[in-house]
């Protein structure tokens, strides 16, 4: 299992039990990922394994730091082991109302942890509409942060993997679920109307635009697009000249074969985010070239402009 990045593997043990295996660079032992199963322990009223035991050894053959946890071993699997999902999965009422009491138990816990820096939502969002949006978060609660159908399981709802869980924006959790849903509008709808209180404020709304920030940003870069990046519905319209600068002059974003996201940036830019909205504007961004489905709605955080 030795790699090159960094890696981890599980394993069902004799005893009942899971065990999760990783390893680091000694200087990188330091970071919460290390050891975020084992903080997660004191983290109460949020269904997720019980951790036991971890131990941990240095190999200087090959330079690495080791360690294993255990656990208890959920036998509910993975909704879906690549976190994207396809089809909408057979979900109970019950298993919403589970989950929803974990997230909320989850925000109220206190920690110094961090799961979402502000530079690091600032950069991302302004690398997509550089200079356009107030980005500065106002509400701040802890969250999972890694939250996708990869790490949820069914039909005993449980939150896995809590190598990032830490302080992040208000909705980070129901955002991540949303982006990685948008193959399935039935179940965006259900996500939506499910955490609709987090996603409808500012730090939720800014949350989704980091989201799909990270979805143009990283399409841009790539030649095989992502489960994610399929064909809006229309081919990609090719950017005219005037509109290859935003209202500031800036290159707007670029796909890999030259072509505009299809993300209405040559009708629309956003505005600074302002504590108090004074005749709210309805609009939506598309991330990339993808599916109708892909939008984010800036009714309540951002003055939308319509360029001339």
């Amino acid at each position: 299992m030795y790699g090159t990045q960094g890696f981890t593997v599980g394993f069902r043990t004799d005893a009942g039990t899971w065990v999760r295996i990783q390893w680091r660079r000694p200087w990188k032992i330091y970071g919460p990922a290390w050891a975020g199963a084992e903080c997660a322990s004191v983290v109460r009223g949020v269904a997720k394994p019980d951790w036991f035991q971890t131990a941990s050894w240095r190999d200087d053959r090959r330079g690495v730091v080791w360690r294993v946890d255990e656990m208890e071993l959920v036998s509910s699997p993975a909704i879906n082991s690549t976190g994207v999902i396809a089809t909408e999965p057979e979900l109970p009422d019950s298993w919403w109302d589970s989950l929803r009491t974990s997230l909320a138990a989850l925000a109220a816990h206190e920690t110094d942890r961090v799961g979402v820096r502000q530079e690091h939502l600032s950069l991302r969002i302004n690398q997509v509409f550089p200079g356009e949006v107030n980005t500065t978060v106002d509400e701040w609660v802890t969250a999972h942060a890694d939250l996708h159908w990869g790490n949820l399981t069914a039909p005993d709802c449980y939150l896995l993997d809590w190598g990032d869980w830490g302080a992040a924006p208000r909705g980070r959790d129901a955002v991540s679920l949303w982006g990685f849903s948008l193959r399935v509008p039935t179940l965006v709808a259900r996500v939506q109307r499910e955490f609709q209180s987090d996603l409808q404020t500012r730090s939720g709304k800014l949350a989704q635009l980091l989201f799909c920030s990270n979805v143009i940003r990283v399409n841009a870069k790539r030649d095989d697009p992502s489960p994610l990046v399929q064909p809006h519905g229309r081919p990609p319209r090719p950017c005219s000249p005037s509109c290859e600068h935003d209202m500031r002059g800036h290159p707007r974003p670029r796909m890999s074969d030259g072509t505009e996201p299809d993300q209405g940036a040559c009708r629309f830019a956003a505005t600074a985010a302002t504590s108090s909205v004074t005749g709210p504007h309805s609009s939506s961004i598309g991330c990339g070239r993808l599916r109708s489905t892909i939008t984010v709605s800036l009714t309540v955080t951002l003055r939308v402009k319509r360029r001339p």
